[in-house]
């Protein structure tokens, strides 16, 4: 009689939902196996999904009558609440969660990859509402000060043509600050295998051909075409910036 009491559909808080998905995710990379089984399938789709729904709002329906007994539908948003989005948001960076799920998108079931973008997306283009002028997204910071590896690990989502075109959406939101292209054009591969920190980039130096952009003619030459495709509307997100950003 668990349905009574809520179950394992009730509403868990912000740093119960964070924990549980990094160890979910933890555990899914010490399995080589990338099929899931349904008990995990299950927890991680309830858990973006609450995620999701926290990030976005959920979207209700409302029905009027008019004079003639007609049934008028009408779809509306539910407002989020500012205080559950500011407290996600920071949980999901302070509990690292970022990283393993950009590394394990191609793991999760469709649905359950549809709700991954949306987080994404929603991160970066989530701005606290404060007095003063606009601020970056706090997640930008985070990745490009911390976790310049998330990046990576939503380009090498074009290795596998199931996490191709989410990965290629979440990428091209991103990619519309300066500093995450930066990362992908600059990124050369380092000694203990962690994303070279913007600061000690200097665009003057000729690239070796090894970073993580060059993957892009591979991704596009050779991969699927659906693959090949978002991996080409990439490639030119990157490139308009290359092209805009100025030379010492």
């Amino acid at each position: 009689m668990a349905f009574l009491f809520g179950g394992r559909n009730r509403q868990r808080s912000n740093s119960d939902l964070c924990r549980s998905t990094k160890d979910l995710l933890l555990k899914i990379e010490s399995n080589r196996d990338d099929r899931l089984t349904p008990r995990f399938e299950e927890d991680l789709a309830r858990n973006l999904g609450q995620m999701k729904l926290t990030l976005q709002g959920t979207p209700g329906i409302l029905e009027q009558h008019n004079q003639y007994s007609t049934v008028l539908t009408l779809k509306v948003e539910i407002e989020t609440s500012p205080q559950q989005v500011y407290q996600l948001v920071h949980l999901l960076m302070s509990e690292d969660v970022l990283l393993p799920l950009a590394s394990n998108i191609h793991r999760l079931p469709f649905e359950t990859r549809k709700d991954a973008q949306v987080i994404f997306s929603s991160l970066f283009r989530y701005r606290p509402n404060v007095p003063g002028p606009p601020q970056d997204p706090p997640v930008l910071q985070y990745v490009v000060s911390n976790r310049p590896e998330i990046v990576s690990a939503l380009c090498y989502g074009y290795d596998h043509r199931e996490s191709a075109m989410p990965c290629g959406g979440i990428l091209r939101e991103a990619l519309k600050h300066d500093s995450i292209c930066a990362i992908v054009l600059y990124d050369e591969p380092t000694d203990t295998g962690r994303s070279r920190p913007l600061s000690v980039v200097d665009p003057n130096v000729r690239a070796t051909g090894q970073g993580i952009f060059w993957k892009f003619f591979e991704w596009i030459d050779k991969g699927a075409f659906e693959v090949s495709a978002d991996a080409f509307a990439t490639f030119r997100v990157c490139i308009k910036y290359e092209r805009a950003s100025p030379r010492n």
